[in-house]
């Protein structure tokens, strides 16, 4: 896989620009982002480079527009826990799930690949996980939200990538997207016990 590209996510995304930055001109977006204290942009790359190196590590394509499958990837960051990535996609109706883990620590450096695995599913397994994605309205969820944030915990990075469409999403713990991430460890092999996942 080429992992040439330094990051895996837009800058765009995680810098809370304001709402109507695409249509108002009046707005110098490079003015915006250049100033930390507005618009969190120092915030924005340590996320950003935190996450990519974990999945640098974890040997994973970068979600470009360039890929014709439809994909949604899960990368889990648990502090002190082993970091994991589930990538499921459809290409032309063939499912497959992939999932890696490698044994670092979510919080820390991310270490080398300790399993690979992936397997097919039904097209009723991907159109569960679509019907989840719509009723947590994905593709309009902020990416970050603001404030919500701890020390010890865990780092829930969903991505979506369709024809012409990317979008990821960020939360502490979960939150919104926890019920679409569950759904893909659930879909895995992985033997996770309860109190690991948080």
């Amino acid at each position: 896989m080429d992992n040439s590209q330094s990051s895996y996510f837009p800058v765009s995304a995680f810098v809370r620009l304001p709402e109507n930055w695409e249509t108002n001109y009046s707005i110098d977006v490079i003015t915006y982002v250049s100033d930390f204290s507005v618009s969190g942009i120092e915030s924005a790359l340590f996320s950003i480079n935190w996450y990519s190196k974990h999945l640098i590590a974890l040997n994973e394509p970068v979600l470009s527009g360039t890929l014709p499958t439809k994909i949604y990837r899960f990368t889990y960051l648990r502090t002190f826990h082993n970091p994991i990535v589930i990538r499921i996609e459809n290409n032309n109706d063939t499912i497959s799930i992939h999932w890696k883990v490698s044994d670092g620590a979510g919080g820390y450096e991310p270490g080398e690949i300790i399993e690979s695995e992936s397997k097919q599913l039904s097209t009723k397994d991907w159109e569960l996980i679509e019907n989840k994605i719509d009723s947590i309205d994905f593709w309009n969820l902020p990416t970050v939200e603001t404030g919500l944030m701890g020390t010890d915990g865990s780092q829930w990075i969903l991505e979506g990538k369709t024809l012409g469409q990317y979008k990821v999403v960020d939360r502490w713990c979960g939150g919104k997207i926890s019920s679409v991430c569950r759904k893909l460890i659930e879909l895995t092999d992985l033997k996770l016990k309860k109190d690991d996942i948080y």
